[in-house]
């Protein structure tokens, strides 16, 4: 079974298109469970609606703690029937085989494994968008994990392994849930991308993280992130060290990253150091730049 999770928050322009297409997977032994995280206006009336119509509906209703939090609550409501764990936005729609695909390629992995992929851009109306910065094969690395997350919290699903190591070892300084699981993933498991897209990811202002089709859009958006990750980026990763058994190279990179921001020996090997990068060349240097100067 696969038990799909969702965190909503005045939600209800987009749910029901969303929640249609999870309820149309061509994967049929799906369990879909919403947390409410503080809606204002009609979300929860949708979400009773579904539970009321589908017996693999389920919602509850909690306070405002933001996405990341709200995803870290739900993963403390997973019916021990599962075997994977997917992760849904309120917003997106998926294609009808992304579970399917999904599990599939997880079945072949022995041991803890994430599945994660490639989205369709597409405007309000699910209108293609052009995505200039798309990398068919990009490559994952500890080095890469630890300055950029490459899999997208919707696209994700985890199995079983990967869940039971990381339930109980959430964190208290979070930039986004998906980030932290892929480290997580790419240190003691597996981590599958998948080049085609299963999602139509749509792109409007109420994005909490949206994506960006080119490289100017990029740049603002990492500026305008720089007030998100002040403080909070080296905490994250400090916590990380914290909580889980690193060793031998990563255990290094993690160490030099979060040493960045108290160290000036750390900020100037880390602009040196090349199993630390991002997917860009571009974006590799900016980040080591923020890195260098402390702001992170």
């Amino acid at each position: 079974m696969v038990c799909v999770i969702m965190s909503a928050y005045n939600g209800e322009r987009y749910i029901r298109e969303q929640l249609d297409s999870i309820l149309d997977q061509t994967y049929r032994d799906i369990e879909l469970i919403i947390r409410d995280d503080g809606s204002r206006d009609s979300t929860v009336d949708i979400l009773k609606e579904y539970a009321y119509e589908y017996d693999n509906v389920s919602y509850y209703v909690g306070d405002n703690i933001g996405a990341a939090n709200s995803f870290y609550d739900l993963l403390g409501h997973i019916p021990e029937s599962a075997e994977y764990i997917a992760f849904s936005d309120q917003d997106d729609v998926w294609k009808p085989e992304k579970i399917e695909r999904a599990v599939n390629r997880l079945k072949s992995v022995d041991g803890p494994a994430l599945y994660c992929g490639r989205v369709q851009l597409v405007d309000e109306r699910l209108a293609p968008m052009k995505d200039e910065l798309y990398r068919r094969n990009p490559r994952i690395s500890y080095g890469n994990a630890v300055i950029e997350n490459i899999c997208t919290g919707c696209t994700m699903v985890i199995n079983r392994r990967l869940y039971n190591g990381i339930k109980n070892r959430l964190p208290k300084h979070s930039l986004m849930h998906d980030w932290w699981i892929y480290q997580v993933a790419v240190c003691f498991g597996t981590v599958i991308y998948d080049s085609t897209a299963y999602i139509y990811y749509r792109q409007h202002s109420g994005n909490v993280v949206g994506r960006d089709g080119n490289r100017i859009s990029l740049i603002k958006r990492q500026l305008n992130s720089l007030k998100r990750f002040m403080g909070t980026y080296t905490l994250q990763l400090e916590e990380f060290i914290e909580t889980f058994p690193l060793r031998g190279e990563n255990r290094y990179i993690a160490r030099l990253v979060a040493g960045t921001r108290h160290s000036a020996k750390c900020r100037f090997r880390i602009l040196f150091e090349r199993r630390v990068y991002r997917q860009g060349r571009f974006d590799t240097l900016l980040f080591k730049g923020m890195l260098f100067l402390g702001m992170l």
